[in-house]
């Protein structure tokens, strides 16, 4: 019984941890932009073409809103 408690405990602090961190990161992320778990690898930058090649993997962070791309310098969003 004990063991079970401290088991449930545990797991509802990793998620409560896990859920947490991700509200951090979109409190984060610059304006016209938001967070995402699962976004590209490859995001448009301004005057620059698009890669012709780019892995097909999940990444998480701050990627530009509709209709905003990344400025030359890969900091910001601007509108596209």
């Amino acid at each position: 019984m004990k063991a079970t408690t401290l088991f449930v405990f545990s797991a509802f602090l990793l998620a409560f941890l896990v859920l947490n961190e991700a509200d951090g990161h979109r409190r984060r992320c610059p304006r016209n932009s938001e967070y995402s778990s699962c976004g590209t690898a490859c995001p448009e930058v301004c005057g620059e073409l698009p890669p012709t090649r780019c892995n097909a993997v999940c990444v998480s962070g701050c990627f530009c809103i509709e209709d905003y791309i990344l400025d030359p310098s890969g900091r910001r969003c601007i509108l596209r």
